[in-house]
């Protein structure tokens, strides 16, 4: 079983290894160990062949006689391997510790020594305590051997570290000290109590620490009797003391001998001292938590009063909630908001009480801070007030409106708001809309519908915007008809933003312009004049002729409509078109519409056709003219991922209107070809890097070429 478990593990390591890219020139010399390992295992094993000889071990602890840096590990495998099949078998660990050990006593190197006391951690007993306490003075390996008696257990080695003490210095004394402490040994106190003055502040702040740790009641008289005597610059490490100590007790029960130790620091001059003595006084003394917490919410100190409300929001209980709660009116200001955020996520009736009261304040700050303390505390009663307030003048109070209208639990709020919303007023028929859509409330089509009709413009935009993102297909033909009517304006754009995406959800796509092509047989030219665009969004080959039919209209406004039909192509089958329209048409507007467009479908085609979108794109630039419509080709220009595109990108650094842009771009560039054309991107980059002004954008081109160069480097390594 053994055996099985150590092949499974090295065999679990090789194949981590083996894919792991900085180690695959490693592959042979790793299985070559692993192997090894194998060997010396069975080898080691009762019954084996070489069990009686242990050839294999004799040769690992001989090697180990002259180990020093730099030789290959793999020489002690066979140590190591016998430290995992005698876990169970404790005379072959004796044997194992008694060879350690005579290493120690002996003449190797260093690194030798160094290494049996590394194992002698995981295997040593109280008969290597001897030999370890020897060394526990050495320059060299007193801190190996420290650290090997530190985790042997039995009373032995901690005797043997508490009787070297005295008779060390400098380092190696604070190290012993440390483990000291780590052990918990009682009997030590009045030795490292003798430190608390020694004129090294490195030795008594280590002999602080440890008593602190040192669960003994002479411990803490010790650290307890320096709070007042101890010298300037060691106060704060006798508050932390302190604290560690205080919280030990709260740990045990002992709440009272910790409040005694706290109380002393809730005045501390550290901020964190005063903070962490807080909050153990919370713990040890709740039944004065709500005096403590309203006298920190109630201080001028901003930090001690987020302290309070960040422990009323992870820890206070139901009952300190609500006395809390019913307390606010009595606060100032400050405080009175720190505590409404402390208590957002309370579902405490207390909470909700508070909040509606406050919410009638003047303050719009603490209007706002109450709403949003509704969000779990309140009912599907408060849905109603929440919508007035939606309504605000001030902007953070209808946010916050919004927010908690979103937030408020059950579905019994969707009815409230539901039934509100006939008869609501306009502005708020909108925060109502808002609301149930981000609800997700469900069934909300026939009502949209409904509204989309308003006479009110921005009732109908609100419900547009919603239909456009929840209208089925089934919907589409009332949409077209709201869309014929519509005037021109903001209601006409939203209700053609709505058609498109409600008939961009038909299942079968040749079909989507179906629902639009209904209402255009026989149509008036104000009729089309409404659809085109519409159909436009939809694209395919009939909308297409329908659309370069409607350019020859007589109608100039069904031509225009038409122009806007082509701008608004999903894809790159009309760039012909475009660019004959950007080329020719007299009035400007169409003109830079139809450039953008272009920019827009040909950088789409990026991926289908990369060659095609980069010639069109270059051309493109060529023909823009505004800064502002040159950043939005560069901009599409970042999903073509050629060399050309970065040389276009590159060639516009030097242009000072549009540097910041160009460098934006060839980063994108550089960083999505960085695999396919290492080489251009890195020059790319070098270049952008060179014209970048943005701190934080050079740190990040630095660092992606510091990463490809070190990415090539291993490829070249392997």
């Amino acid at each position: 079983m053994q055996l099985l478990t150590f092949t499974s593990r090295v065999d679990s390591t090789c194949n981590r290894t083996m894919w792991s890219p900085p180690w695959n020139r490693d592959r042979r010399r790793l299985y070559a160990a692993a192997a090894l390992g194998l060997t010396i295992v069975f080898n080691l094993l009762p019954g084996s062949p070489c069990w009686a000889q242990d050839d294999a071990l004799d040769g690992a602890f001989a090697a180990l006689l002259t180990y020093d840096w730099g030789t290959n590990d793999q020489v002690l495998l066979p140590i190591e391997a016998a430290i995992v099949t005698s876990r169970d078998r404790a005379d072959a660990r004796q044997a194992l510790e008694r060879r350690l050990t005579a290493v120690l006593r002996g003449d190797a190197p260093r690194a030798a020594k160094s290494y049996v006391c590394r194992k002698l951690q995981q295997i040593g007993t109280a008969d290597s305590v001897p030999v370890l306490s020897e060394l526990l003075g050495s320059s060299e390996l007193g801190h190996a051997a420290r650290g090997a008696l530190e985790a042997i257990p039995g009373a032995e080695a901690v005797a043997a570290l508490r009787n070297a003490l005295p008779q060390l210095d400098g380092a190696l004394r604070i190290g012993v000290v440390n483990s000291l402490g780590r052990r918990g040994d009682a009997a030590s106190v009045p030795l490292l109590a003798g430190y608390l003055d020694a004129d090294d502040p490195a030795l008594a702040q280590a002999a602080l620490d440890a008593l602190a740790v040192i669960d003994a009641r002479e411990a803490v008289t010790a650290v307890l009797a320096r709070q007042d005597s101890a010298p300037a610059t060691l106060r704060p490490a006798v508050a932390d003391a302190c604290l560690e100590i205080a919280n030990r007790l709260i740990r045990a029960g002992q709440l009272d001998q910790a409040s005694a130790i706290l109380s002393k620091l809730e005045t501390s001059d550290v901020e964190h001292v005063r903070w962490a003595a807080l909050l153990g006084l919370l713990r040890a003394e709740p039944a004065a938590a709500h005096a403590r917490l309203t006298k920190c919410l109630a201080s001028e100190n901003s930090r001690i009063r987020l302290a309070a409300g960040e422990w009323i929001r992870d820890a206070a209980d139901e009952e300190l909630v609500g006395r809390l709660a019913a307390s606010l009116p009595r606060l100032p200001q400050q405080g009175q908001l720190c505590l409404l955020n402390a208590l957002q996520q309370s579902p405490h009736a207390a909470v909700r009480a508070t909040a509606l009261e406050v919410a009638k304040s003047p303050n719009a700050s603490l209007r706002a801070a109450a709403i949003r303390a509704l969000a779990r505390s309140g009912q599907p009663a408060d849905a109603t007030l929440l919508v007035a307030y939606a309504t605000d003048a001030d902007k953070a109070v209808r946010e916050a409106a919004q927010a908690t209208l979103t937030a408020l639990p059950g579905m019994a709020v969707n009815k409230v708001l539901l039934d509100d919303l006939e008869g609501a007023s306009p502005p708020k028929q909108v925060a109502l809309i808002r609301a149930l859509v981000a609800r997700q409330a469900p069934d909300l089509e026939e009502v949209l519908m409904r509204l989309a009709d308003s006479p009110t413009e921005s009732v109908r935009l609100e419900s547009l915007t919603a239909l456009e993102s929840l209208a089925r297909p089934e919907y589409a033909d009332r949409l077209v008809a709201i869309l014929v009517a519509a005037p021109l304006g903001r209601v006409r754009d939203g209700a053609e933003r709505a058609v498109w995406r409600c008939c961009s959800r038909i299942a079968d796509p040749s079909r989507s312009v179906e629902p639009v092509m209904r209402q255009l047989r026989g149509a008036d030219a104000a009729r089309r004049a409404a659809l085109l665009p519409a159909l436009g969004r939809l694209g395919g080959e009939q909308a297409l002729q329908l659309v370069k039919a409607a350019q020859k209209d007589a109608d100039r406004s069904v031509r225009d409509a038409a122009i806007r039909a082509l701008c608004n192509w999903p894809d790159a089958t009309v760039a012909t078109d475009l660019f004959e329209l950007a080329r020719s048409d007299e009035r400007e507007t169409y003109r830079i519409v139809a450039l953008r467009s272009l920019a827009r479908v040909l950088g789409r085609q990026g991926k289908e056709n990369p060659q095609a979108a980069l010639e069109g794109l270059r051309e493109v630039l060529k023909m823009s003219t505004r800064t502002e419509d040159k950043e939005y080709v560069l901009s599409r220009l970042t999903a073509v991922r050629l060399p050309g595109a970065l040389e276009l990108t590159v060639s516009l650094l030097e242009d000072p209107a549009l540097a910041d842009t160009a460098v934006d771009a060839t980063v994108d560039l550089a960083e999505g070809m960085k695999e396919s054309h290492a080489q251009e991107a890195r020059a790319a980059l070098q270049k952008a890097a060179a014209v970048a002004k943005d701190p934080p954008l050079k740190a990040y081109i630095t660092k992606l070429l510091w990463n490809m160069e070190l990415k090539e480097e291993k490829k070249d390594g392997q």
